[in-house]
């Protein structure tokens, strides 16, 4: 299973397909968590929303039954920084 640190989590378009390519283009896996600390990006937000495969939490929300069931975990900058004070 995999982590990877983004900047952050905007995208171009709400199209779900793109986020479907985005994740395989980039290895991501057949199960992705997103986590972000701040504000959701809208589109984001939308892409994600009607797909079974791509899951997306603020960082409070995350546990660790959230990131055993995905694959893949996407975690932002910010996020990365509120985990380590915690």
């Amino acid at each position: 299973d995999d982590l990877y640190i983004v900047d952050s989590l905007e995208i171009p378009t709400a199209d779900p397909q793109y986020l479907l390519d985005l994740a395989r283009y980039r290895h991501w896996g057949r199960s992705v968590l997103l986590v972000d600390v701040n504000e959701t990006p809208e589109n984001i937000g939308t892409a994600a929303a009607g797909l079974k495969t791509i899951n997306l939490i603020p960082a409070l929300g995350l546990n660790v039954h959230s990131m055993l069931k995905h694959e893949t975990l996407v975690l932002t900058l910010d996020t990365v920084a509120f985990l380590e004070q915690k």
